[in-house]
């Protein structure tokens, strides 16, 4: 996190590629919460204040057999 409370957040896989379209969620210690979209680059920048925790949500994609 910056100066200005902005957090740049970066999603890859276990192989460094970074990850498109994944929802990031940053919850706040007094309940308050910021989401986003990461871009083609897997990041993300979001204003955020006091931090507490994180998680990242993977869209699930149908897979046809």
């Amino acid at each position: 996190m910056d100066e200005n409370n902005c957090l740049t957040v970066t999603v890859t896989d276990n192989k460094k590629l970074p990850q498109e379209g994944l929802t990031v969620i940053v919850k706040g210690d007094l309940g308050q919460s910021a989401q986003g979209q990461t871009d083609e680059d897997g990041q993300l920048a979001l204003l955020v204040r006091r931090l507490f925790s994180f998680a990242v949500v993977r869209k699930l994609q149908n897979i046809l057999i």
